[in-house]
């Protein structure tokens, strides 16, 4: 087994700090990019670094942000980490020339630099320096209550990369050649960096991994979710009277937001959010950020960045299989969600060619539906994957079959929000379409 090795010291915004080598890594460990975000600071924007005297042991993790649990469903697949103290807004690094920023995932709400995929030791090896930042998540950053404060967890977002453009070098990285990285609500941000202007600059390239930009809420959205935390909480709807909540309480109330909306165990409460499934995330402000990612996209801004983005097949499965859900998926809800995204009939076909499949009838607690396979001519039965079986009772070589769609679901359409907050119709008769196109 490596031994960590001490004794590289370097000075940076804020003092010396001295970190640790081990396996020919040299990581600097919870060196904070800003002060901590609490007392007069909390709910507030990111302040400058405050100064330590002496030198910092930058060998072991730093404090993780302030956060609740994943939803019940998910906690077993993403373990938590949690490293108590004030000093939450900090980063780690390993060693090279070129810089890699990494911004973790969590549905904004859960996450932190200390989960094992965070460690940059791998890429350190090849040659790039690795900061994977924390930033503040939930309430107490993306609360928004139109008080021209918004999007704190953005703003420590682009402090951090302020730090980097700053004290990059010192570690052994150029400045002017950083890759912005991220995945799920970490991929969200970068593509939601690309479209600010106090980002600008910052970053030479960007990486995304199974997030869109489309995921901000609209400034409703915003005010609805702070509005029903606030009652959830009995307080007046203000920054000041929630601020005021002690942390755990409002740490709580936040996580009981997240499952409600992520789970859609109270859909009515929740219905200004349509399908996005985030209760927390960036808002459209106008200031922070001006206008919604795409729409930068469309008119050239993050055009000099290139990025790479990706997606896993069948990723959504890890919504559906965490909450057993996979077999209940029909044509009616992915053609109700489809018009809640902007989708219509046709643009969803070509872009979902496989539905999600029901078991049949001897797996599952519901009779198997009968009549023409939609979207497919014809109806033979496809093998469940044997990486991803299906309910209890079911083999990798049951017989699965995509799923159809009653005369009786047919007749009642639904309601749906598009991604623009408009209410739409939907009739699923044999030629009748009103799903509204971007």
């Amino acid at each position: 087994m490596s031994k960590d090795v001490h004794g590289t010291k370097v000075t940076v915004e804020g003092g010396t700090v001295e970190g640790r080598s081990r396996e020919g890594v040299v990581s600097f460990l919870g060196v904070p990019y800003a002060a901590p975000p609490f007392g007069a600071d909390r709910m507030g924007p990111p302040q400058p670094v405050v100064p330590w005297q002496g030198v910092r042991d930058a060998a072991r993790m730093g404090p993780t942000v302030p956060k609740g649990d994943y939803p019940p469903a998910f906690r077993r697949l993403f373990p938590e980490v949690e490293i108590g103290g004030e000093e939450c807004l900090n980063l780690l690094k390993a060693g090279g020339l070129p810089v890699l920023v990494w911004i973790h995932g969590g549905s904004f709400a859960n996450g932190s630099n200390s989960v094992a995929a965070c460690d940059g030791s791998a890429l350190a090896r090849s040659g790039v320096v690795c900061a994977a930042i924390n930033y503040r998540l939930a309430a107490e950053c993306f609360l928004f209550l139109d008080d021209c404060l918004a999007n704190l967890g953005l703003q420590d977002q682009v402090t951090a990369l302020e730090w980097v453009r700053d004290n990059i070098a010192a570690f052994g990285g150029d400045p002017g050649n950083v890759t912005m990285a991220g995945e799920s609500a970490g991929a969200m941000s970068v593509a939601t960096l690309l479209a600010m202007p106090s980002a600008a600059g910052l970053f030479a390239r960007a990486i995304t991994q199974s997030g869109a930009a489309a995921n901000t809420l609209t400034a409703e959205q915003g005010l609805a979710v702070g509005s029903l935390l606030a009652e959830a909480l009995e307080v007046p709807t203000t920054r000041d009277a929630i601020a005021a909540v002690p942390q755990d309480r409002l740490r709580r109330a936040a996580s009981e937001v997240v499952t409600e909306v992520q789970l859609g165990t109270a859909p009515d409460k929740w219905a200004s959010l349509g399908l996005r499934g985030l209760s927390f995330a960036p808002v459209v402000d106008g200031t922070v950020l001006p206008v919604h990612p795409l729409d930068a996209a469309r008119v050239g801004a993050g055009v000099p960045v290139p990025l790479l983005t990706g997606w896993n097949r069948d990723e959504n499965r890890l919504g559906l299989v965490a909450v057993n859900m996979l077999d209940t998926v029909e044509e009616f809800t992915l053609l109700a969600g489809a018009a809640g995204t902007g989708l219509g009939r046709k643009r969803w076909r070509s872009t979902a060619p496989r539905v999600p499949a029901r078991p049949p009838a001897t797996c599952s607690r519901r009779s198997a539906p009968t009549g023409p396979t939609p979207f497919r001519p014809s109806s033979t039965p496809k093998p469940a994957s044997p990486g991803m079986p299906g309910p209890p009772g079911c083999t990798a070589s049951t017989t699965w079959r995509r799923p159809t769609t009653t005369a009786s679901a047919r007749a009642t359409p639904p309601r749906c929000r598009s991604s623009s907050g408009r209410r739409t119709t939907t009739a699923y008769g044999p030629s009748s379409e009103t799903i509204p196109r971007r």
